[in-house]
């Protein structure tokens, strides 16, 4: 049995190092690297390495990424559904400079041809779990089947909200308990629930003020991704984790960045896999999560840069 289940995207990461990035109509020389990744497989990845019981549901093409995925996710203790369809595997180009900064293309392949079948197929795994996360670099359909059975089981869900899609429906939103947006993707869901645009620099802004921007959202519980500034969470009254404080702003952790590529999926993995260990104790599986973060983007790559519970610098007991 899973304490987790991830549905989400795997891709191939073809990772270029340069010391500037690129601008419009400009060839920049490089350093080539390659790695395991993807929304959904990194937050996996990063989940398990934490010792959560974790079970991965994504899709693959028939090539050899997709063997070596399979391959690594072994390695890793990993368990994983797949669903092999025709064609390619997911691609992503991953463009760092010395600064940790990053350009990313994805070529989603596979992970569009997740199918609602093979994710309802799964709902007795999905229904025994204790938190669901769910992306949008896959079939939206097949994530809203999975984040529906949870909902409907009582699991704790959790939508990271990325990359931003103009197609994404309310109602799939309104199946995640969390959502962790990264500040553009907040600001872009905002101005398509209100209406309206959040002024100029509002991730600077006082709780307060972030707060109640959250709650016009009319999301449940909210957790905004600031980078270096570590995160923002807003609570809506009632909620389940309402026995928390409404508002907090938890810093982050001071390191040197290398790659920030994998660090908001660091952050979702160690989340869920913070809310099991402590038992649903929002406060400190967010520390957890701050602290998985930033270990992550000392390091390349996405799904190879997550920590082990180890290198957080917390007790066993904790």
């Amino acid at each position: 049995m899973s304490d987790v289940v991830v549905i989400g995207s795997y891709n191939r990461d073809l990772l270029f190092a340069t010391d500037a990035l690129p601008g419009p109509g400009q060839t920049r020389l490089g350093r080539y690297a390659t790695a395991h990744g993807g929304k959904g497989f990194n937050q996996a990845v990063g989940a398990c390495r934490l010792g959560a019981a974790t079970l991965f549901v994504g899709a693959v093409g028939e090539d050899a990424y997709a063997t070596e995925a399979r391959e690594f996710a072994r390695a890793e203790g990993l368990e994983c559904r797949w669903q092999t369809v025709a064609g390619a595997t997911g691609l992503a180009c991953v463009l760092t400079d010395p600064e940790g900064r990053n350009q990313i293309v994805v070529a989603p392949g596979a992970n569009e041809a997740l199918g609602r079948a093979h994710v309802t197929a799964l709902a007795g795994e999905i229904e025994t779990a204790r938190v669901l996360i769910a992306q949008l670099e896959s079939s939206l359909d097949a994530t809203a089947a999975g984040l529906q059975i949870a909902r409907e089981a009582g699991v704790t869900t959790i939508l990271n909200p990325a990359p931003i899609r103009d197609d994404l429906p309310a109602e799939l939103i309104g199946l995640a308990d969390i959502i962790t947006p990264n500040e553009s993707e907040f600001a872009h869901l905002y101005q398509r629930v209100t209406r309206e645009r959040l002024p100029r620099a509002w991730d600077a802004a006082d709780g307060d003020r972030l707060h109640r921007w959250c709650r016009q959202t009319g999301f449940g519980s909210v957790v905004i991704t600031l980078g270096e500034r570590g995160c923002f969470v807003s609570h809506a009254e009632g909620s389940r984790f309402g026995s928390v404080e409404s508002w907090q702003k938890i810093p982050a952790t001071t390191v040197e960045a290398v790659d920030t590529t994998g660090a908001g999926d660091a952050f979702n993995g160690a989340l869920a896999a913070g809310l099991v260990r402590f038992g649903g104790d929002f406060t400190r599986a967010l520390d957890l999560a701050v602290r998985a973060a930033g270990i992550s983007v000392t390091r390349p790559g996405a799904a190879p840069s997550m920590p082990y519970y180890h290198e957080l610098g917390l007790t066993a007991e904790k």
